[in-house]
């Protein structure tokens, strides 16, 4: 009896045991866009499994309101940024313009290169739902000082920095989307957005994993 008691006791602890491996691999989501990154640098797959790289990315930016990955076109070589540049003119004015979808209709449109991102977002501003409603209000405020001519986008900028926003989502067309990062004032000197598949996101996803799961 008292041997089938210790039997019974141990295969519990083994069940205890092999949980948190279930929950930690077996059963995690892998987020949207991981396969693209683990394609484009197959180097990813020696150090961990896109389970773990999903967690990892959500362990970047901790407070980032938005944990989805975005992508940027460009004609430079992916291997020499280590930072994206703000563009200086664009549908939305200022910053960094990055897309919901990648391919040769989405970021090839901007270049043969594709760069893949996660970024650190406090309150993004939904252009479609509130956007006209904005401008609008900023030409009646300035339309007794000449308007707002070309500077539209430099007003709305500025408007909704002061109110607390640091990025803008919009539709480009259909379901891709647009995220634009202008900066927070809160965050001025801090980076706002993580390129993947680089020299340092390898090293830090190797040296999440060894702290993991190792």
């Amino acid at each position: 009896m008292g041997k089938n008691i210790r039997d019974i006791r141990e295969m519990i602890d083994k069940v205890k045991n092999f949980k948190p491996f279930i929950n930690e691999n077996v059963g995690s989501i892998i987020k949207s866009g991981v396969d693209f990154v683990y394609d484009k640098y197959p180097e990813l797959s020696n150090i961990g499994t896109p389970e773990q790289y999903t967690q990892y990315l959500d362990s970047i930016f901790p407070s980032s309101v938005d944990k989805n990955i975005w992508y940027h076109g460009t004609n430079v070589n992916p291997n020499q940024i280590k930072m994206l540049r703000a563009s200086k003119s664009g549908t939305y004015g200022y910053g960094i313009y990055l897309q919901s979808k990648q391919g040769k209709y989405y970021t090839g449109t901007f270049g043969e290169n594709t760069i893949a991102v996660v970024v650190d977002v406090d309150k993004p501003f939904n252009f479609d739902k509130y956007g006209k409603q904005v401008i609008d209000g900023l030409k009646e405020k300035y339309k007794n000082m000449g308007g707002l001519g070309d500077n539209t986008m430099i007003a709305l900028q500025n408007y909704i920095r002061t109110e607390g926003y640091d990025s803008i989502i919009a539709t480009i067309g259909g379901d891709d989307k647009y995220l634009l990062l202008i900066g927070s004032v809160k965050k001025m000197f801090e980076p706002n957005h993580h390129i993947l598949g680089t020299e340092q996101d390898v090293k830090m996803f190797s040296e999440f994993v060894k702290n993991k799961y190792i």
